[in-house]
């Protein structure tokens, strides 16, 4: 006996809707609370092709251990090994991209200027020193005074300077738009085997990082539009915008640009 097509859709589309009855309303999952908190202040000069980043960053540890230190992915301090300019050429080239209108050979286009620890009390935050990783140049480490017991939250802030090179890509300018795509610190994921900083791969699109709650403020010129996720609130005057970005949940990074 044959069955008929239309009644095999009908039936499973009666099966799918007693399922879902059955099953009650469906409701998202809450954001963790141990997830990392971002408070980011990002000023862009797009005349000069700069952006200065203040940012502060609460951790909590949520492993069974003690950690002695931070780490974060600082993709910014990336430069092109020596050796590797010829195959990320012939990648761009089969991207049907000129190779010399994306690739920065001098690299590390953002620095840090500044860290220090943030005390729970009403103290004087400490500085703090740090050390990129001899064979992972984009993975960042700040030692602390004192380890991090589980359950324990420690906070620190960020100063970084990004100078924009003129190239396609995700941190630059290009043609009146000025963009910094995962360009910000972010912390590794950390699990009861450490921190596993991971490297940068410029022909790669997915990133393994912790996510995190994420809320900016963003200052541009006033005649600049900026695109970033979420964006709450934009306030004009004085010839800057400050516009105000947050997410109600959990993302892996905040990429921002801006355009005339």
């Amino acid at each position: 006996m044959r069955v008929r097509k239309d009644s095999r859709l009908r039936r499973s589309a009666y099966l799918v809707a007693a399922l879902l009855l059955l099953g009650g309303r469906v409701t998202a999952a809450e954001v963790p609370a141990h997830l990392p908190k971002y408070e980011l202040d990002l000023t862009i000069d797009t005349a000069a092709h700069k952006a200065l980043l203040r940012q502060r960053v609460t951790w909590t540890n949520s492993t069974a251990n003690a950690v002695n230190h931070l780490a974060f992915n600082f993709y910014p301090n990336y430069r092109v090994p020596k050796g590797d300019y010829l195959p990320l050429a012939k990648t761009l080239e089969m991207l049907r991209l000129q190779p010399s209108f994306g690739i920065e050979r001098g690299g590390r286009i953002g620095v840090i200027k500044e860290a220090k620890l943030i005390p729970a009390e009403d103290a004087a935050p400490t500085p703090i020193t740090y050390e990129y990783d001899e064979h992972n140049p984009t993975a960042l480490r700040f030692p602390l005074p004192k380890p991090v017991e589980p359950g324990q939250t420690v906070t620190v802030e960020l100063v970084c300077e990004y100078h924009l090179p003129n190239k396609q890509g995700r941190l630059g300018y290009w043609e009146g738009v000025t963009y910094l795509t995962n360009s910000f610190p972010v912390l590794a994921f950390c699990d009861d085997t450490g921190w596993r900083p991971m490297p940068f791969v410029p022909w790669h699109q997915p990133w393994f990082n912790e996510a995190g709650r994420f809320h900016a403020t963003v200052t541009i010129p006033e005649n600049e539009h900026l695109a970033c996720p979420a964006l709450s609130a934009r306030r004009p005057g004085g010839g800057v915008s400050r516009s105000r970005c947050g997410s109600r949940g959990s993302t892996r990074s905040r990429p921002a640009s801006a355009s005339g």
